[in-house]
């Protein structure tokens, strides 16, 4: 797996498939069937194996009964070079081979251009009725998104907007991320070395307004990484070797950097990880891999806390095996339809058929002593209603409690201050519904 990387699981996070942009692969690590032969340009095994290096360059979008992938393809240029220059889409049967899958349509264009034409990108929104996506990406010279509206049976566009913003022209572009807020109302993107970028954006329409720039005045011409916090308050963005910090909600967002940390190369896995793309995890932690194939990625453990609150720790995960590069491309598959919203019900989708009909807690391991492992369902997932777990003893009484981060489902408790007994985990959301307790799950401590 290279830079083209991208991932789709079920709600219980087990893997479907994956992909590097050449082929798609099911949860055994084989080829899905017809899933070979995803883009057009030649390329030799060396690169079938690695992958494409179109950061970001491929998504999964699903449906009640079709999955999407769409990936960026290339063309030659007069000297042989292969440039960003198509999107494409294939569409899987997840049900197909006895839960395998299958890919039933493969490599259809919806965006054909000139050589270089686009940034070999793409992020994704869920609409406001909860059911389509809104797909989008950069088109050369960069300032210019292209967006298409996705639905089960047809897409729609492209449409185009052209951005006011302020592009560092004096260095190659680097798109070091392109993603929406977890709430879907702003569009990020951009990188240290070529000033970042804030849109709002429309679910229900679709539209990109109200776009700013960000001045880093950075000097150096490395590659980097950019992401935004669960609550859309910060902005990270870093470069090889050191990470930064911007206060969305300050007067003067540029004046607002905060530096974070600088790469410790003392440690080597086999090498010193230089910080390169970062993704957000479903447990509300900011997750960076690195540019050189190592065996870590780095972490920032409290992404909505100011400064060096923000918990960054390097080399905080250790990986099976060495990792250059890869990390997945997801959106945020849990928001739900925008309620009260003029398309809350549009095209006669009901918030029904996309809500969970439960709440649900599990607990991993169960007995623990140390850590559990949280993993929650929630109706919906809406950042003004906060959701806690917590833990009660046999009497009832309260003896820990969590507050989940904005739209993440998963989380690690430390109950090392607990003793040895029976406990009950609960699911609550106050301010929606009082004490009432939406789920349960008993825990067992041991010592």
């Amino acid at each position: 797996m290279f830079a083209n990387t991208s991932c789709y699981c079920d709600d219980a996070g087990n893997l479907i498939c994956y992909s590097n942009g050449f082929a798609i692969c099911d949860k055994r690590d084989s080829i899905m069937e017809n899933g070979d032969s995803l883009i057009i340009w030649n390329y030799d095994d060396d690169h079938f194996y690695f992958g494409d290096g179109n950061w970001f360059g491929s998504i999964f979008l699903p449906f009640k009964n079709k999955l999407y992938h769409f990936n960026t393809d290339r063309k030659y240029n007069e000297k042989g070079i292969a440039w960003p220059s198509i999107i494409n889409y294939s569409v899987i049967d997840e049900k197909a081979n006895n839960g395998l899958g299958k890919v039933i349509e493969k490599n259809i264009k919806i965006f054909d251009g000139d050589v270089n034409s686009i940034y070999g990108s793409l992020a994704a929104c869920r609409h406001g009725n909860g059911k389509d996506w809104w797909l989008i990406g950069l088109v050369n010279p960069y300032n210019i998104v292209i967006q298409y509206l996705i639905k089960e049976d047809t897409i729609i566009g492209p449409n185009y907007f052209n951005l006011d913003i302020n592009i560092n022209k004096t260095k190659s572009f680097d798109l070091g991320g392109m993603f929406f807020s977890l709430d879907g109302t702003k569009l990020y993107f951009g990188s240290i070395r070529s000033n970042f970028f804030k849109c709002d954006f429309d679910r229900c329409s679709g539209v990109i307004s109200n776009s700013k720039t960000i001045e880093t005045n950075y000097n150096n011409d490395t590659f980097g990484g950019l992401m935004v916090s669960p609550n859309g308050r910060f902005i990270y963005v870093n470069d090889f070797w050191n990470l930064y910090q911007y206060d969305m909600w300050a007067s003067d967002v540029a004046a607002s950097k905060i530096f974070i940390d600088s790469l410790d190369k003392t440690k080597q896995y086999p090498f010193e990880g230089k910080f390169m793309n970062m993704q957000l995890g479903p447990d509300g932690k900011i997750y960076m891999n690195c540019y050189n194939s190592v065996r870590v990625m780095h972490r920032i453990n409290n992404p909505d806390e100011k400064g060096k609150a923000c918990n960054f720790v390097q080399n905080d995960v250790f990986l099976a095996t060495n990792n250059k590069i890869s990390i997945p491309n997801f959106p945020n598959y849990r928001l739900g339809p925008l309620k009260g919203s003029p398309c809350d019900t549009i095209l006669g989708v009901a918030n029904k058929d996309i809500s969970h009909d439960t709440y649900q807690i599990k607990l991993f391991p169960n007995p623990a002593s140390t850590d559990i492992k949280i993993d929650i369902t929630l109706k919906e997932y809406d950042p003004a209603i906060k959701t806690e777990v917590v833990i009660v003893d046999v009497s009832g009484a309260i003896v820990q409690k969590y507050t989940m981060p904005d739209f993440a489902y998963l989380a690690t408790i430390d109950i090392s201050k607990l003793a040895s007994g029976v406990y009950g985990v609960q699911l609550r959301q106050p301010k929606r519904f009082g004490e009432r307790v939406l789920a349960v799950e008993k825990l067992v401590v041991v010592r």
